[in-house]
């Protein structure tokens, strides 16, 4: 264009030029003048684009997001895109909470001359699964704004915790799941949980209940349930806890640890079986004199054990997971003719006691398991059996596993002495001696040992001499029996009975007691049932005020005493007799000897 121009006419009119410039696609053009110039301006025509990112991650609860994303942005045609690279100043974020807004500002609002096509792109963002992660748009005439929005969702797995309980009852069980990340973070699973009956498949159907965990995750179902959580990072590593729950154990689990894999549903188990508790006790008290007045420990008489042998002398600490208690009887003591069970049901703080009389038969054997005897112990326990074995051990199975028993049942049984007599004398001569209830026939009452042994529940001891013997009232012992069963005279802790003038006795006997040397006061009296013609002691009677253990009484037996005077006279008469006896021979002998002399004579004269 010229530098000059005529600025008037010939005339001295001054010309008005208009400059104009052709159009430039993708630009404005503003005229201006200013001192005498002209001023053409192109401003590109530019757009903004908006757009919404949304992030589904429970608030960035496990505090993956990253602090900022990048966008790739092109323009052009599907077929031909080129990137855009716009200045760091014209890309703004605004960030409030799950959603963040970010506008691009001052892209061309033409590309080759047609109005461009913008292409926004995400990148990606680890852990994530993105949604609408590229948006595309038209500018519109005038340089419309265009918005490309995205979401992007945290990758997540999902787990089931089932709870199955083996008996007991319908009681809450807690768990909590331990969450670390790949970078060792540390998350407690908080929020909300869904709660199915263990027997639905999946987690399609409407739950049972939703609820949300404790302050501390603590989520809480009942057994046969499951509770469903999900929202778990992907590739994190999970931990299912179960809180400990009184009156149950764990005892089996399956998934309880692992990975959470995106898109998955785990499911883990945990199988609980109620503790049953059982425990023996023996409660026959000791007789140790040393406990008078005070409470006596009750370890004596016999052993007893949970499961089986081998025996304790007293057994109350209580076993988990049997169903079977067995009680034997010392030497010399029997079972007593009762028991009882003990039991607490699961949940409950008061017990409830069964008591089982006269189980024994008379000669000391257990009664079958179905005699109506034991109806109060089979109505808590259906399925229980008793038995004795030849040793005398009796053997209690209350139920066939686990499932038939309570939550906690103790088993009381005792033990009773027994008394045994024995004829001290050398070679057991002189009389006999019995126990028996009173009635000298033999033993009348009073329950033997089953082994046969004639050892007796009874407290009356009867004496009595041959005929030329008498009771030997000063040596009558008493003591406990020796281990062997043998005779009270080869029993070295016997000692030898004093009665007062009224017949009576107390004694100390020194033996073992639930393993110690113990001492026993034993009291009595002794009664003269019979005398003989001179006053000897024929017969007599030592009863027991108790048995308080297992005792012999030894009863001896010597010649009978004469007096002197009754002798003499016995002597006298004998010889007179004799005298008789001699005359009357003689006489006899006399007559023969005539009688033969007079038929000689006869003989002679003829």
């Amino acid at each position: 264009m010229p530098k000059t121009v005529p600025s008037g006419n010939d005339a001295g009119k001054a010309h008005d030029y208009r400059i104009t410039e052709s159009a430039v696609d993708g630009y404005t053009t503003t005229y201006a003048q200013a001192n005498g110039k002209a001023i053409i301006t192109n401003t590109l025509n530019v757009l903004s684009i908006r757009g919404e990112k949304t992030w589904t991650d429970e608030s960035d609860k496990y505090s993956l997001r990253p602090s900022s994303i990048s966008l790739t942005v092109k323009a052009g045609t599907p077929a031909a895109d080129i990137a855009v690279q716009p200045k760091a100043e014209d890309i703004t974020w605004t960030k409030k909470g799950d959603l963040w807004s970010y506008t691009i500002a001052n892209l061309p609002l033409l590309y080759n001359g047609a109005p461009a096509v913008y292409t926004v792109k995400e990148e990606a963002v680890e852990g994530y699964t993105p949604f609408s992660d590229t948006a595309s748009g038209t500018a519109g005439a005038g340089g419309s704004i265009i918005k490309a929005d995205f979401e992007n969702v945290l990758d997540t797995g999902a787990r089931t915790v089932e709870k199955s309980r083996i008996g007991g009852k319908d009681d809450d069980f807690s768990f909590t799941v331990d969450l670390t990340g790949k970078e060792s973070q540390h998350y407690l699973y908080t929020g909300e949980y869904k709660i199915y009956d263990a027997s639905a498949i999946g987690v399609s159907a409407k739950p049972i209940a939703t609820r949300k965990t404790s302050s501390d995750g603590v989520m809480t179902i009942k057994g046969g349930q499951k509770l469903y959580i999900e929202g778990l990072p992907d590739g994190w590593y999970y931990s299912v806890t179960e809180q400990k729950t009184d009156d149950y154990n764990v005892t089996g689990t399956m998934n309880v640890q692992g990975t959470i894999v995106k898109g998955a549903v785990i499911e883990a188990v945990y199988t609980n079986s109620m503790i049953n508790e059982l425990a023996i006790d023996n409660i026959t008290k000791n007789p140790a004199a040393e406990y008078a007045g005070g409470t006596p420990p009750t370890n004596v008489g016999g052993t007893v054990a949970v499961e089986a042998a081998p025996f304790d002398g007293d057994y109350d600490t209580y076993k988990e997971e049997t169903t079977t208690v067995v009680w034997k009887p010392n030497d010399g003591w029997n079972h007593a003719n009762s028991f009882s069970v003990t039991y607490w049901a699961i949940g409950e703080t008061a017990s409830r006691t069964i008591e089982i009389n006269g189980f024994l038969n008379a000669d000391g054997t257990v009664k079958p398991s179905n005699d109506s005897v034991y109806d109060a112990l089979r109505a808590q326990y259906p399925d229980f059996t008793i038995a004795m074995s030849a040793d005398r051990t009796i053997t209690l199975v209350l139920a066939k596993d686990a499932l038939g028993m309570t939550r906690r049942q103790r088993v009381d049984v005792s033990f009773t002495p027994t008394l045994a007599v024995e004829n001290t004398t050398s070679d057991d001569k002189g009389g006999k001696v019995e126990v028996q209830g009173g009635v000298f026939s033999g033993v009348s009452d009073g329950r033997p040992d089953k082994d046969g042994s004639g050892r007796y529940e009874q407290t009356v001891v009867i004496g009595e001499a041959s005929d030329g013997f008498m009771v030997d009232m000063n040596n009558i012992t008493i003591g406990s029996p020796n281990t062997s069963g043998g005779d009270v005279k080869h029993n070295g802790d016997a000692v030898t009975i004093k009665p007062d003038a009224n017949g009576r006795f107390s004694v100390q006997i020194t033996t073992t007691l639930g393993g110690k040397t113990e001492k026993v006061n034993v009291t009595g009296i002794v009664v003269v049932i019979a005398k003989d013609i001179y006053g000897n002691p024929t017969q007599i009677k030592v009863a027991l005020d108790s048995l308080p253990i297992n005792l012999d009484i030894g009863v001896p037996f010597t010649t009978a005493n004469i007096p002197a005077a009754t002798i003499a006279q016995t002597g006298d008469s004998t010889n007179l007799t004799l005298l008789y006896i001699l005359l009357i021979v003689s006489g006899a002998a006399i007559i023969c000897i005539a009688i033969y002399i007079k038929k000689r004579k006869h003989t002679n004269t003829k």
